[in-house]
């Protein structure tokens, strides 16, 4: 018999090209899945390239960050010399106790105060030390206290008028309480308390000023509602008013 050889001719080429197209020539399909290999290998490859170059940068970010952060300064508010306990501080002479300073912001507390306008018409309720940074603690509003009476008026009394006058020693932004003495029975009871003190004059007639401690206060203007006024010169004409200062935390008078 006689042998049939391979299949050659156009065939054969159409034959070949059918088995290419269906996936049947081994070699090509192999070559074709490694070129798709190697394609997602390198887009695998230059996605986590992508990644790691964006935490770098996000990572460098930070870094410059907290370098700035070191070094930003911010400006506030510290008292320039030691202000006493009661001042009261205007427009007018503000800047007499105050100095504008820049600081590291790291080191500025949260509740500091750093605008000028912020520090009109308050009264230290504390005394703050030179070169401290003056927060919002440190400093009552005169606006509040008058607020908080109904009808506020000012009421004022000498030192001859009572019987005492705590040594002598009530200065503005002070507060007191008021006591009645019973003429019959000598007990005391409370009256008014918590009432603020506006003004101190001397015996000249002069204010004087709350870091002034040796000068002994002659005439006080306090704030009263004003239902309250008749009773209160009532019992001072009657010499039985005694008044008690309060003190709170951290009072140096």
């Amino acid at each position: 018999m006689h042998r049939r050889g391979p299949i050659y001719g156009k065939a054969g080429e159409r034959l070949f090209a059918w088995g290419v197209a269906n996936g049947l020539d081994g070699n090509a399909q192999k070559g074709g899945r490694m070129k798709k290999g190697k394609k997602r290998i390198l887009t695998g490859a230059a996605f986590i390239a992508l990644l790691a170059a964006a935490a770098t940068y996000c990572i460098l970010l930070g870094v410059e960050a907290d370098l700035m952060n070191d070094y930003a300064k911010g400006r506030v508010l510290v008292a320039g010399k030691e202000i006493a306990e009661g001042v009261v501080l205007t427009e007018e002479n503000v800047r007499e106790y105050i100095q504008e300073k820049e600081m590291d912001v790291k080191l500025i507390p949260g509740t500091a105060v750093v605008d000028w306008e912020a520090l009109y018409q308050k009264i230290t309720a504390s005394p703050i030390d030179a070169g401290s940074v003056v927060t919002a603690s440190m400093l009552e509003d005169l606006n509040e206290v008058w607020s908080s009476l109904r009808q506020p008026v000012l009421a004022g009394f000498t030192a001859e008028d009572l019987y005492q006058v705590v040594s002598g020693v009530l200065r503005s932004g002070d507060r007191i309480h008021i006591y009645v003495v019973d003429k019959e029975t000598g007990l005391a009871s409370l009256l008014w308390e918590n009432i603020f003190i506006r003004d101190v004059f001397n015996s000249a007639g002069e204010q004087i000023d709350a870091e002034n401690h040796a000068a002994s206060a002659q005439r006080v203007n306090i704030l009263m509602e004003k239902e309250d006024v008749e009773r209160f010169y009532t019992e001072l004409s009657n010499g039985s008013l005694r008044v008690v200062k309060a003190l709170q935390a951290g009072s140096a008078r």
